[in-house]
Formats: structure tokens, C-alpha cells, sequence
């Protein structure tokens, strides 16, 4: 069993005034470092959720390529035979 749970006293009461005082004031910056990392944690979520939501402007006209409609390959020339009524 745990010793301080058998104890008369509270682990804090035993302690003398100015080791209390720095204990306490070690735990109240901890709560308060906790609570600024969530407030930290909501904010930026809500920027993000912003940025999210937001259409990107855009400053170029579209570009109209049709790159779809292009050979990937371009075509090997024929070789037509010329004329054979010159012949």
C-alpha cells in the first residue's frame, strides 16, 4: 500500500512554507502551460479549417492546351510515291 495514503497528513501540509509554495506554483504553471497549448491547438484549428474552406484565387487565365487531343507520338511521315502518270 501506498505510505501517503496511510499518512495523518497530506504530503503538502508536511512540507515546510517555502518548498509548498514552490511545489504549488510549479503545479499552477503547469495547468497554465496546459490550458495555453490548448488554446494554442483550438486556434490553429481553426485557422486551418478556414484556410480549407477558402478557394484559391487564381491570377492566370486558364490555360487552353488540349493536350487530350494531341498523339502522344507524333506520326512517322508518309512516303507518297510521286506522280506515276509523269513517268
Amino acid at each position: 500500500m501506498n505510505p501517503w495514503l496511510l499518512a495523518d497528513e497530506i504530503l503538502l501540509e508536511r512540507m515546510d512554507d517555502p518548498t509548498r509554495a514552490r511545489v504549488l506554483m510549479l503545479m499552477l504553471g503547469l495547468v497554465i502551460l496546459g490550458g495555453t497549448l490548448i488554446l494554442f491547438v483550438a486556434i490553429g484549428a481553426r485557422w486551418v479549417r478556414k484556410q480549407a474552406q477558402r478557394k484559391a484565387a487564381s491570377n492566370r487565365p486558364p490555360i487552353e492546351d488540349k493536350w487530350y487531343a494531341r498523339p502522344l507520338v507524333e506520326p512517322l511521315p508518309r512516303n507518297e510515291p510521286e506522280d506515276r502518270d509523269e513517268q
